[in-house]
């Protein structure tokens, strides 16, 4: 027997007779001694369904039929079981390399995670020994791809790959160059070094929002870009799509102690400590000082964050900016929120900080807590009220004229009495009275008035006097109280005494008639008024005494018959008038008409003045008329005197006529009454006739007596 060695083996042979006689060797028969099962040396995935092979030695199929044993497993098998099918080999081709076709579609990727096993199958090599068994993860075939460029900031466009690549950063103008009707003739500036499933392209401006038509495209140079395993990233045109990353669009103080941060698109947020939301937010601006950013609940899909901070903020528009540096905050997508800043806008409505009242004056000062711009002020929607009312006050109107934080206002004399009148004033800021320069309105809000008392004293502003009426006419610069101006004088004319009243800033005092006629006399006219002479509403007095000149009204009004009596035993016509008499009408014939009962008749006398009073004697023919009419007169009181004749030689002492004008006519005389008779009537009441008509106001009983 022979041992044979595997591998190449040469057999020759010789024949040996009986005689012992050995033949020459025979040729050499040269063949391979094969005894090792054939195995499989690398597996590559180069497709989503197909594996290339590499055996260590030619192998062929056993049978014609497909080739069995196969097994796919793992995470990325996809719909994958087994082979479908192989090529490069067949039963009568042997190879030491193939590819098998899967039976499915592995997972969608380029980097896939599977097992390929094959186990008893029909695989052979040449002398029919069979393929080991096999089980392991294929090798990466597979070049990455470009999955996605998406503009997630307007200057940015991420490139999403479909597995982790590195490279150095390429020349970006020419590697990556944008395209389609939308990009605007943007470039790419730059991309750093890639390292990772993604890389972010910078734009050198922005992109549209929303983006429109835009491309992305990859030309590098070989062995730019690769995968773990060598796989170049290949040129590839692939549409962009917009996912931006969300933004803040606005940070809004809403209270003295919040801040609202305003999103581009809705975002979730894990609840933060306070530690933590002070790392996230940093506040920076004048208003900033010692105030950080306190922990917040979480909230998923809001487009604002209120951000609760530590300390209340000036009243005033904030000088305040926030700006965010965490990871926490992003969109649906997972798109982390902009690391960026932005100032926090006015959001606090403007309020009154201070409501000052001066009751002298009627000023009314109110300090706001920011800038009011003027042109949105409405001051009808503004008033002073007593505290608790909810409608009425006292208008006010604005007196200033300039943007600011301080706006005064006045009332009228009546509205400042009313304000001083308020136990408790408050001033009423109607909703949008007030607007600050951000434009936002006031609410409708009380707030208290502080009051400084009047202490300003009442200045006379003007006096007038009619003399033709003796109406004094005073005006002041404020109301007067209830108490009628004293210790005044027209010249040196005391006007003590004289009837006055008050309303509001105006004083009027009516002038005794012997006072206006010593006010006619007066020269120069001058109204003097002591110290205290009158006191306003709130009690203080007059300034120190002054003298102002007087606008006169000259007596231009006739005098008026008021009533006439005639004494019958002494023959006396007394005339009463509404003013003085003249003097120039003493020792002067005064004629009249007298209306009788049974006609009328001539008057005359001499007259002499007394005040008001003329005194006429009648001559004794008219007189003896009057009796006589009289004594026959069925009605007394029919009884007038008429001047039918404008200056009928009566004057008032400025020389006005008396004008036509006529008054019953009362009669009298000088002669007491007298007892006629006496009876008695009851057991207590006695009947008295007198020869007169008595005055019944002037009989006492004790001017009667029984005896």
């Amino acid at each position: 027997s022979v041992t044979l060695t595997a591998g190449a083996n040469s057999l020759t042979a010789t024949a040996t007779d009986a005689a012992t006689n050995v033949s020459p060797a025979s040729a050499a028969v040269v063949f391979t001694l094969d005894q090792t099962a054939p195995s499989i040396s690398a597996a590559k995935v180069v497709s989503r369904n197909q594996v290339d092979l590499t055996f260590s030695e030619a192998v062929k199929l056993a049978s014609t039929s497909s080739p069995t044993g196969w097994s796919v497993t793992g995470a990325d098998r996809g719909a994958a079981t087994g082979a479908g099918s192989i090529s490069g080999i067949s039963s009568s081709i042997a190879s030491s390399s193939a590819t098998l076709t899967l039976n499915a579609q592995l997972a969608d990727k380029t980097l896939l995670d599977f097992t390929l096993a094959y186990s008893g199958g029909n695989l052979v090599d040449a002398v029919g020994n069979p393929l080991s068994a096999y089980s392991a993860k294929p090798s990466d075939g597979i070049a990455p791809v470009i999955l996605l460029a998406e503009s997630r900031t307007l200057n940015g466009m991420t490139v999403i790959f479909s597995e982790p690549v590195s490279g150095t950063s390429t020349d970006a103008a020419t590697t990556w160059v944008l395209g389609g009707a939308d990009a605007q003739g943007r470039s790419v500036s730059s991309n750093p070094a890639i390292s990772g499933s993604s890389t972010t392209l910078v734009l050198d401006g922005n992109l549209n929002e929303p983006l429109g038509t835009v491309t992305l495209s990859y030309a590098p140079s070989v062995g730019d870009v690769a995968d773990a395993a060598g796989n170049d990233l290949a040129a590839q045109l692939v549409s962009a799509t917009q996912d931006l990353s969300p933004r803040m669009t606005g940070a809004t103080a809403t209270d003295a102690d919040m801040i609202r941060i305003d999103f581009s698109e809705p975002v979730s947020y894990p609840s933060a400590t306070a530690q933590q939301a002070s790392s996230d937010w940093t506040l920076s601006g004048a208003d900033a000082g010692g105030i950080s950013v306190l922990g917040y609940n979480a909230a998923s899909s809001v487009t604002s964050l209120t951000l609760p901070l530590s300390a209340p903020l000036p009243d005033t528009a904030p000088d305040l900016s926030v700006r965010y540096a965490g990871t926490q905050v992003s969109d649906a997508t997972g798109n982390a929120l902009q690391q960026t800043g932005t100032a926090v806008a006015d959001g606090l409505a403007p309020a009154v900080r201070l409501a000052s009242l001066d009751e002298g004056t009627g000023a009314l000062s109110v300090t706001f807590t920011e800038t009011i711009d003027i042109s949105e002020t409405s001051a009808p929607a503004l008033s002073v009220r007593e505290s608790g009312a909810t409608s009425g006050g006292i208008p006010v109107s604005l007196q200033t004229s300039a943007d600011g934080p301080t706006l005064a206002f006045t009332m009228s004399e009546q509205g400042r009495q009313d304000a001083i009148a308020l136990s408790t004033p408050v001033l009423w800021v109607g909703a949008s009275a007030v607007r600050d320069l951000a434009g936002l309105p006031s609410q409708a809000a009380s707030y208290p008035v502080t009051s400084s008392l009047d202490g300003v004293p009442p200045r006379f502003v003007s006096a007038s006097l009619d003399l033709g009426t003796g109406v004094l006419s005073i005006t002041f610069d404020e109301a007067i109280g209830s108490a009628a101006p004293s210790n005044m004088r027209v010249g040196t004319v005391s006007l003590e005494g004289a009837a006055a009243s008050v309303q509001g800033s105006a004083a009027s005092v009516r002038l005794a008639e012997a006072q206006r006629q010593a006010a006619l006399a007066a020269q120069p006219l001058l109204l003097s008024l002591d110290a205290g002479a009158a006191s306003d509403v709130s009690g203080t007095g007059s300034a120190p005494a002054q003298q102002l000149p007087l606008s006169v009204t000259q007596d231009d009004d006739a005098p008026s018959l008021v009533s006439a009596a005639l004494n019958l035993d002494t023959g006396e016509l007394v005339l009463e008038f509404d003013e003085t008499m003249g003097g120039t009408t003493l020792a002067q014939v005064v004629q009249a008409r007298l209306v009788l009962p049974s006609g009328t008749a001539q008057a005359s006398g001499t007259a002499s003045v007394d005040g008001v009073l003329v005194r006429v004697q009648l001559d004794a023919g008219p007189l003896a008329s009057v009796i006589s009419a009289v004594s026959a007169a069925p009605d007394p009181a029919a009884l007038a005197i008429s001047f039918e004749t404008a200056g009928a030689r009566l004057q008032d002492t400025s020389g006005n006529d008396l004008p036509a004008s006529s008054a019953p006519l009362v009669l009298g005389d000088s002669s007491p009454p007298e007892l006629a008779s006496a009876r008695v009537i009851s057991e207590d009441t006695v009947l008295a006739s007198f020869d007169e008509d008595l005055d019944g106001s002037t009989v006492e009983p004790s001017d009667l007596a029984v005896g």
